[in-house]
């Protein structure tokens, strides 16, 4: 039984023969792959069930059924294991945070939260937050009801690492009715943390302000608040290009090429021929750049003083970046270039070729 190949499978040939493999494993079905054109035919049931699927024949109809029993499977233990009430809910939601389990978490989702977090879980490979600090034990704090039978609770997480307590983490969870049972429909975190984030955003969107930002992440890795000091880590992630319709407008490149034309007289020819090839090698490297987009990430530490009602005291936010040995040290704009004003990157690229041509 032969089929198109199907997704998860990867074919590679060579002069005479298709390999076939799936997930990594190279599978050697009865019947050869063979090639049809542009496509490959593979025999559908050898990768159906190498992909933990079930196929079945119905000669009746020439139909070829083909069925994954894990996902029955968890539809029913999932089922089996739900929340009989709000409050078990909460908990076991909890639990999941505390032992890094994306996957419990995942199972009481609502299928609306679900379809939100799926795409982050899995890139997480279903294991949250970070090994420290880490949750030693959480508690509900408060439980209110709210319309339409659901509940909100507020739920503190205390942190540690192996030094000692790292503060702690709130958030406010809403569990809600969900096909007989109980599931957690939505999650808030502190508004400290939101604001912090925020910051981490515009300091980012700042660094990149002579770029065409093409997409801005920002996860959060852990958050601890003690008293009146609150503390956050982020992974980020930018993926950027240069966002200028023609090299020349590039800030520094414009600098290179006011430079030739200011002192072109006052050149030799040496020099001018040094000066013209320096700006058209950067016009191809721009060029370049304008069409391929770059991609940056940055562990950043954010922390502030918060005053009596809880609320981040703006003047105190501080920013710290990770090294390569892992140390966080103070973030200062001015030892990063990306902060010059458009102004200070043009006289940039003017001193650059003064300094080619000895001026």
């Amino acid at each position: 039984m032969l089929a198109l190949l199907a997704v998860g499978a990867v074919a590679v040939w060579g002069a005479d023969t298709v390999k076939l493999v799936v997930n990594g494993k190279e599978i050697k079905p009865d019947v050869p792959p063979v090639i049809s054109g542009d496509r490959v035919l593979v025999p559908v049931r050898w990768v159906a069930e190498a992909l933990k699927c079930r196929v079945d024949w119905d000669g009746r109809t020439s139909t070829v059924y083909i069925s994954n029993d894990l996902e029955r499977r968890l539809e029913l233990l999932e089922k089996a294991l739900a929340p009989a009430t709000p409050r078990a809910a909460v908990e076991e939601w909890a639990r999941g945070v505390q032992t890094r389990n994306g996957a419990l978490q995942y199972a009481l989702f609502s299928p609306e939260l679900r379809q939100q977090k799926y795409a982050d879980f899995a890139s997480l490979g279903w294991v949250t937050s970070t090994s420290s600090p880490w949750v030693e034990k959480y508690g509900v704090i408060k439980e209110v009801s709210l319309p339409g039978g659901k509940w909100l609770y507020e739920v503190k997480f205390d942190l540690m690492t192996s030094t000692g307590p790292a503060g702690s983490q709130v958030m406010w969870v809403t569990v809600a009715p969900c096909d007989q049972h109980w599931c957690v429909a939505n999650l808030e975190v502190d508004p400290v943390l939101e604001e912090l984030q925020g910051r981490a955003a515009d300091l980012l969107k700042e660094m990149y302000q002579h770029y065409q930002l093409l997409n801005l992440a920002i996860n959060c890795l852990s958050f601890a608040r003690e008293g009146k000091q609150a503390e956050a880590i982020f992974a980020t992630q930018v993926h950027y290009r240069i966002g200028v319709a023609s090299p020349s407008e590039w800030p520094v490149q414009k600098g290179r090429i006011r430079f030739l034309e200011e002192n072109r007289s006052k050149l030799t020819p040496e020099q001018i021929r040094q000066v013209e090839e320096k700006i058209a090698f950067w016009d191809q490297e721009l060029r370049r750049d304008m069409q391929q987009p770059e991609e940056a990430n940055l562990f950043l530490k954010v922390v502030a003083e918060l005053n009596d009602r809880g609320e981040v005291l703006p003047a105190t936010v501080k920013f710290f970046y990770q090294d390569p040995l892992g140390n966080y040290l103070p973030f200062n704009k001015q030892d990063w270039p990306q902060f010059a004003s458009a102004a200070e990157l043009e006289q940039q690229g003017y001193d650059e070729m003064r300094q080619l041509v000895v001026w």
